[in-house]
């Protein structure tokens, strides 16, 4: 289930990856900070990478370490967010705040498709462990 979650994930980021570029040609306001964009969507490739990695592995333990795991996976992304952002601003000091922007839409959209394979999944192993049970 993990590989395809991966394939999901890398499917996701390239379709992001050509949205930014058009994005980016076409709103030249964008172009300010579009290297955060760039390194944005590479930070939630890899992190989402993780925590899907650490949320699938999670299946394996009781229904209390699942929602254990999930909990300490959302902390872990918070976290790792908080300390790109700091890191970006005092490197880079941006002129202003609507490099933001980006980031936050990034943050939505691969939060939003993390739960939802997160959700399918465990469905998908419960229907399997009833059918298993008839």
């Amino acid at each position: 289930m993990f590989r395809s979650f991966a394939a999901k994930l890398t499917i996701l980021t390239a379709a992001l990856a050509v949205i930014i570029l058009v994005m980016n040609y076409l709103l030249r306001f964008l172009q300010s900070f579009q290297d955060f964009t760039w390194f944005s969507l590479l930070f939630f490739f890899l992190v989402t990478l993780v925590t899907g990695y650490i949320g699938f592995r999670s299946f394996e333990k009781t229904a209390h370490g699942f929602v254990s795991s999930v909990n300490g996976m959302m902390m872990l992304k918070l976290f790792l967010c908080i300390i790109f952002i700091i890191v970006y601003v005092v490197i880079a000091k941006p002129h202003s705040p609507v490099f933001i922007s980006s980031f936050f839409f990034l943050y939505l959209i691969y939060t939003v498709f993390e739960i939802r394979e997160l959700i399918a999944a465990q469905k998908i192993l419960q229907k399997q462990k009833k059918d298993g049970n008839h």
